[in-house]
């Protein structure tokens, strides 16, 4: 499609972020109807952060990734962070290009209702040795136990 490039770490940022914002599946369908995503090519799931990961690469493939930081930002007009992540030059290392110098990680965290994402430059390791061969280079599994869900990434092998 048109308006499809590679995952990349902007894309890994407003993951976290949009789960944040957005946590329950009622709150992530309404902004996709916004943004004009079809609600039947998504996966909703019950952890928000797989929820927002399979919006978002839906909108990637469709290039609609900006009209679903345009809801964002309308709800959320003054946040700091979202209106860092809309511009397009800001955390824009692509994964797939290894060669890249400027990969990114992301960390997030939620206090009081506000949203820290910060960001820090690290060498040029990517595809992670051994996950060449995978789309993202990652494999995203829940890890349940004691009545909590965490949501771990790791390298596929």
């Amino acid at each position: 499609m048109s308006g499809e490039y590679p995952w990349n770490d902007r894309l890994t940022a407003l993951n976290k972020l949009l789960a944040d914002l957005y946590p329950t599946e009622d709150a992530s369908r309404r902004v996709v109807v916004l943004a004009g995503l079809p609600p039947a090519f998504i996966k909703f799931h019950d952890a928000a952060l797989i929820t927002w990961y399979n919006v978002l690469d839906e909108a990637r493939k469709r290039g609609r990734v900006e009209a679903i930081i345009g809801v964002a930002r309308d709800d959320f007009p003054g946040h700091e962070d979202l209106a860092r992540l809309a511009q397009p030059t800001g955390i824009s290392a692509a994964r797939s290009s290894p060669t890249d110098p400027t990969e990114a990680k992301s960390n997030s965290s939620s206090d009081a209702g506000t949203t820290t994402v910060s960001f820090k430059q690290t060498g040029t390791d990517w595809p992670a040795p051994g996950s060449a061969d995978t789309e993202l280079g990652v494999l995203m599994e829940l890890e349940v136990g004691h009545g909590e869900t965490k949501v771990h990434a790791g390298v596929q092998a």
